[in-house]
């Protein structure tokens, strides 16, 4: 017995030691009930720094994360435990990570009773509002609440809470709840937050939220408790949304909540920079929200007018079902901040999702409408006229993430037929079919200068890999003969012509139909878009239509004529390097060394030009030129032709120069007679001569210049008429000095000539020539030592009429004829004969 007794009060010395003395109190109880508020409290670090339990009293203070403290005092029963302690709150700052914010309380009031069995009573000032409040607590549960302040702060409240001050604002709260009781439950809360505002740069630090510049809010609300069942309402006001939550209900027992809802956003494109979508307009929707926690069950239903018709939804805990009942598209297109291209339209479609995160679901879409003609007009530049009602079908499949779908677009304008479409919803890689259909090209600008109606019908394949942002497309149409075939694969692009019709091509671009036939291939290679680096090649073989060219231009071929072209060329960047040679009927023009900037329109080119026959180009000039044409030269165009140019013909030098409409030609040594030739005109002249020509082309004015040192005149009418005259020939006579001056008008070419030899002197001044009629209207003079004659020159330029005028040399040597019989016998004889002598002298006798 002694020696339990001395074990027990022994045990008793140790306790009254650890609760009574600092020691003890200091080194075992205030570390261990630390250690307990460390395991019950984990989110907040309490931490006791006085702990004085006496008989019948209780003394102890701490902290709260180190910046709350607390006190509490006041008598205290242990057996069985209860207490009645005054205690004291006050803070001037919370911390929250490694943040401070300003949070200022101070606040007392008394905790009377047991630890599952309290009354807790308080007021003072916290949060910058005066603050009441009491509370009732039975078995540890809360049983009666009541609470009210005035101002309080939002941000020292969510500082308080353990959050960022993500918003600021003023609260005024009022709670009365006289029983939580579990079968009977009544009282409620009120609540409005005024001058409310969100901290955009915290929400954007923390969560990487954009906010829009408008962020003040509202927030109002009423709880009220109803059995077991939470009832109330609330409504956010703000200049983004208006959202108001109305017959609230939830059960806390069940961990139900239901409630209605209406949301409504004045301007959609005010909360781009927070949903990263350009979305214009106002919206208005209306729905039940229904969750069971429980069996974590969410089901959301909304309803929206915005658009016309109905726009409707129901969410099914991953389940999506979607309407669009008689949705304007006008409406639609307004909505994504597109132009108003529809006039009129209505869209019907259904959307079914089993499972939004596994991605499986169907969808149905029809939409019929009619075009904004002015607005299509200005977006593609196409005038569709009356062609402006247009259809669209489409349906798909989603499963495990791939949408298999197809589309088919109907309209006058244009049909377009998307099939076996995929796309990976995940990654927004893609690839399908198309063709595209156009009735009538005519109706798009490009080719609105059409000749007659043509309908194209192109078919292909394309992908899209969003990875490489790669986009490809590949196809081909037969619609113009042959085979068209493209292939562009985001960087390059590829253009092949085999055998296609000419003149399908040029009659679509607008051009006359003067091909009897037209065959062309070609190749355009563009390797590297970007930097608009490639090569093409490009044959041509078509037969002109005498017919056509006759009717559209007044050239008359006899027969068809024949054209060949080839060229090949290189891009890079803004320039094009090209040769190319051009062979027809009338001959060969070969352009090498071509080079074409893109970005100043500017041409430049060496160039080779040879006729065989000039003859050949009589249905293209009207007049029967003769003889080959060989020239080489240069040709620029910056704005205006610039072409220069030579050449070895007719025995001598040819140059040229055209700039614009300016025409220099200049000749050395030529030989006149194979000139006059070649401008089919009977030579009258043999020798070498230089000119020089300046000619506008726009005008059709100018001037020529012909000069020579030495020429004879060639056996001809002229030369037998000018010797019988002067009882000699004059052929044989070397004119040492030539000059010829010619001033061209639109129709007359007025001109004076002079010759000068060792016993004759030749003149003409004033002739005329008539291009139009190509006649010739000149007198030569031809002054003999003294004796002057004069014969008229007319009629066509080709044979022109040799007709003497009675001068007085001519006068006194026919008198002298008439007296000598022998003479005027020969005379009789020779105008017998009908040769150019004998008509000249019928008319003198």
């Amino acid at each position: 017995m002694k020696k339990t007794l001395a074990i027990l009060f022994g045990t008793l010395a140790v306790i009254a030691a650890i609760l009574f003395t600092p020691p003890g109190r200091s080194l075992v109880l205030i570390p261990l009930a630390n250690a307990y508020l460390h395991h019950t409290l984990p989110n907040h670090r309490v931490e006791l720094d006085s702990l004085k339990p006496r008989l019948n009293t209780l003394q102890l203070s701490g902290t709260v994360d180190k910046t709350i403290r607390f006190e509490a005092a006041g008598p205290v029963r242990w057996i069985p435990l209860s207490f009645d302690l005054g205690y004291r709150v006050n803070a001037k700052e919370v911390s929250i990570g490694t943040e401070r914010y300003p949070v200022k309380l101070d606040l007392q009031g008394r905790l009377k009773g047991k630890p599952a069995d309290m009354t807790v009573t308080g007021a003072g000032r916290g949060f910058d509002a005066s603050l009441h409040y009491a509370l009732e607590m039975r078995e540890g549960k809360v049983l009666g609440l009541k609470a009210d302040a005035k101002g309080a702060r939002v941000d020292q409240l969510l500082a308080f809470a353990g959050k960022p001050p993500y918003a600021t604002g003023m609260l005024d709260l009022k709670a009365e709840i006289p029983s939580i009781d579990a079968t009977v439950q009544k009282g409620g809360i009120d609540f409005k937050v005024n001058e409310g505002r969100i901290d955009a740069r915290l929400l954007k630090k923390d969560f990487g939220i954009q906010l829009p510049p408008v962020r003040k809010y509202t927030l109002q609300g009423r709880l009220r408790l109803a059995g077991k069942l939470l009832k109330g309402e609330a409504a956010l006001h703000s200049g983004l949304i208006d959202l108001s939550l109305k017959n609230f209900r939830s059960d806390r027992k069940l961990k139900i909540f239901k409630s209605d809802y209406r949301l409504e956003i004045p301007e959609l494109s005010r909360l781009k920079p927070l949903t990263h979508t350009a979305l214009y307009g106002p919206w208005k929707m209306a729905g039940t929200l229904y969750l069971d926690r429980g069996k974590e069950l969410l089901q959301l239903t909304g309803v929206s007018p915005s658009l016309e018709g109905k726009t409707r939804f129901f969410y099914d805990n991953g389940a999506l079902e979607l309407s669009l009942k008689q949705v304007g598209i006008p409406s639609l297109l307004a909505l994504a901040g597109e132009p108003p291209l529809a006039r009129s339209g209505k869209i019907d479609a259904t959307a079914r999702f089993q499972d939004l995160k596994k991605l499986e679901g169907r969808y149905t879409l029809l939409a019929k409408g009619r075009w904004n003609r002015e607005e299509l007009l200005k977006l593609v530049g196409t005038d569709p006229g009356k062609a402006l009602d247009f259809t669209l079908q489409s349906q798909g499949r989603l499963h495990k993430s791939l949408l298999q779908a197809s589309a088919d677009y109907r309209s006058p304008l244009l049909d377009l037929v998307l099939s076996d479409l995929k796309y990976e919803w995940i990654s927004g890689a893609m690839e399908g079919k198309y063709r595209l259909i156009f009735p009538d090209l005519r109706r798009l600008k490009l080719f609105a200068k059409a000749r007659g109606s043509y309908r194209a019908d192109l078919k292909g394949e394309m992908s899209y890999l969003p990875v490489k942002k790669l986009l490809r497309v590949e196809g081909e149409t037969v619609s113009f003969g042959g085979r068209i075939h493209w292939r562009y694969s985001g960087a390059s692009l590829e253009l092949t012509l085999k055998n296609t019709d000419g003149r399908k091509l040029s009659s679509l671009a607008g051009l006359p139909p003067l091909w009897k036939k037209a065959t062309l291939n070609g190749k355009l290679n563009l390797k590297d878009i970007a930097r608009k680096s490639g090569d093409y090649t490009l044959n041509l073989k078509a037969l002109a239509d005498p017919k056509a060219l006759k009717k559209l231009c007044g050239i008359r071929l006899g027969r068809p004529l024949s054209l060949k072209v080839r060229s090949d060329g290189h891009f890079l960047g803004s320039e094009l390097t090209l040769q190319s040679d051009l062979e027809s009927g009338w001959g060969v023009l070969k352009l090498r060394k071509g080079r074409y900037l893109f970005d100043s329109g500017r041409f430049r080119s060496l160039y080779a030009l040879n006729i065989p026959d000039l003859s050949r180009l009589q249905p293209l000039t009207g007049r029967r030129y003769r003889g080959p044409l060989v020239v080489t030269g240069r040709l620029d165009w910056a704005g205006k032709l610039h072409v220069t140019g030579s050449g070895k013909e007719w025995g001598g030098r040819l140059d040229y120069v055209l700039d614009g409409d300016l025409l220099r030609i200049r000749t050395q040594g030529m030989e006149i007679a194979r000139v006059m030739k070649a401008l089919d005109i009977s030579p009258l002249l043999t020798g070498k001569a230089q000119s020089d020509l300046r000619y506008n082309l726009q005008s059709e004015r100018g001037n020529l210049k012909v000069e020579s040192q030495g020429i004879r005149l060639v056996q001809s009418p002229l030369t037998q008429v000018a010797s019988l005259l002067l009882k000699r020939d004059l052929s044989r006579e070397l004119f040492s000095r030539v000059i010829l001056t010619a001033q061209i008008e639109k129709r007359p070419i007025l001109f004076d000539f002079h010759a000068t030899s060792s016993r004759t002197r030749l003149e003409i001044k004033g002739g005329k020539i008539d291009r139009i009629q190509q006649s010739i209207d000149a007198v030569l003079k031809i002054d003999d030592h003294g004796h002057q004659y004069m014969i008229r020159i007319h009629g066509p330029l080709k044979h022109p009429a040799m007709t003497p005028i009675m001068t007085q040399a001519l006068e006194h040597k026919i008198e002298k004829v008439i007296k000598n019989k022998k003479i005027r016998k020969k005379i009789d004889k020779v105008i017998k004969g009908g040769s150019p002598v004998g008509k000249f002298l019928q008319k003198l006798f």
